[in-house]
């Protein structure tokens, strides 16, 4: 794997994460490591563009999908990248259906009552 890590490109491509991937389950396979999903926390996401949220529609296919938490402040907004698509928060409506909606006044009370403050 040392010289596809080497390369002097700064975009992944699919032959090296296809090469990652076979790597990371070897050592699965053997024992030697464990695929452990995190989290991943975007704020602002409304100034993310249509590429990046096709992107995030793959990563909630996976196996080894992360818990996303996406922070915005803004209502009906344009999907950047786009030219005439307006959705809630910014975001595509294909990925919204995916994602469960907290807003932040039910979060603080969820928070006061697992706490019991």
């Amino acid at each position: 794997m040392g010289p596809l890590v080497k390369s002097n490109r700064t975009e992944v491509t699919d032959k090296l994460r296809l090469e990652v991937n076979k790597v990371v389950q070897g050592y699965v396979q053997q024992g030697v490591a464990e695929v452990v999903p995190g989290v991943v926390f975007i704020d602002e996401v409304h100034m993310l563009d249509i590429e990046c949220f096709t992107y995030f529609n793959a990563l909630l296919k996976s196996s080894m999908a992360p818990t996303v938490i996406l922070a915005t402040n803004r209502g009906q907004s344009l999907i950047r990248g786009t030219s005439d698509i307006v959705s809630p928060h910014g975001i595509p409506v294909d990925l919204l259906d995916r994602y469960v909606a907290i807003f932040s006044i039910l979060l603080q009370h969820l928070l006061q009552l697992a706490l019991g403050v």
